[in-house]
């Protein structure tokens, strides 16, 4: 069981623990359908049996080692072209929380990875429901490996298999929510370029050429990522001295 972060002011202040769920995003998307919701809310479990990722990819998770949970938030302030600030400081809340326990290696890969020595640590999901113009309701999914060491693809890690130590799941836990809460007051008092400034600071890849895959022409390029542009897509430079912007699933890293 989870507690309440003493010192968080409404991120967490409901906590809804569930020990075994399919997917914590599902089931928190189920409650905003229902209306049984409040801002703030975590739904979080001890084993998630059907975890999502991105591109519909399945997230590993051993019951009992990781952190699998999903924030409920009232984001009807931010308009729907700024909707990827979401994954912005989500991404940067668990960066912090990896540099307090000394972490030194991890970087964020757009869009919602972050990676330690190039191998996965945490994955980020997020769903939003839209109401005129403006997002409504936001279910932001995280899935932080913290204790598990063995897994089934070579691409993933845990903070355990990495410092060789076991870590306590609430205090990962607490410390994310503190962490996020902050960054989630900047994004509510429009600091955004502070936020993307920040964000930049630890993009993997930015800058720096390297080889990529056009899902949309199936072909492999060498290019080097500008930025983000404000709706979150890829800002990439060409070979050929063009820029093209790419959504998730129209490019992959090689």
């Amino acid at each position: 069981m989870y507690k309440i972060p003493a010192n968080s002011l409404f991120i967490g202040k409901v906590i809804d623990f569930v020990p075994s769920c399919h997917s914590t995003n599902t089931f928190a998307l189920e409650k905003v359908k229902k209306n049984d919701i409040i801002d703030g809310l975590i739904v979080i479990t001890d084993n998630q049996e059907s975890g999502q990722g991105q591109r519909g990819n399945s997230w590993e998770a051993q019951p009992g080692k990781n952190l699998t949970f999903s924030l409920v938030l009232k984001s009807a302030f931010l308009p729907i072209h700024h909707r990827f600030f979401l994954n912005i400081i989500t991404s940067l809340a668990v960066y912090q929380v990896l540099d307090k326990y000394g972490f030194h290696n991890q970087v964020v890969k757009w869009p919602n990875d972050i990676l330690v020595n190039k191998k996965k640590v945490c994955g980020i999901l997020i769903h939003n429901t839209i109401h005129n113009q403006n997002l409504d309701w936001s279910v932001i999914g995280v899935g932080l490996n913290v204790n598990q060491v063995d897994f089934e693809v070579e691409e993933a890690v845990s903070m355990a298999a990495e410092m060789n130590r076991n870590y306590s799941l609430e205090e990962v836990f607490t410390g994310f929510v503190q962490a996020f809460e902050g960054l989630y007051l900047m994004l509510k008092g429009g600091k955004l370029a502070a936020l993307k400034e920040r964000y930049y600071e630890v993009l993997y890849r930015l800058n720096e050429p390297a080889l990529f895959k056009n899902n949309k022409q199936s072909e492999i390029f060498k290019g080097t990522i500008l930025g983000i542009e404000p709706d979150g897509m890829l800002k990439v430079a060409l070979p050929n001295g063009t820029n093209e912007v790419f959504d998730v699933k129209e490019i992959s890293y090689l």
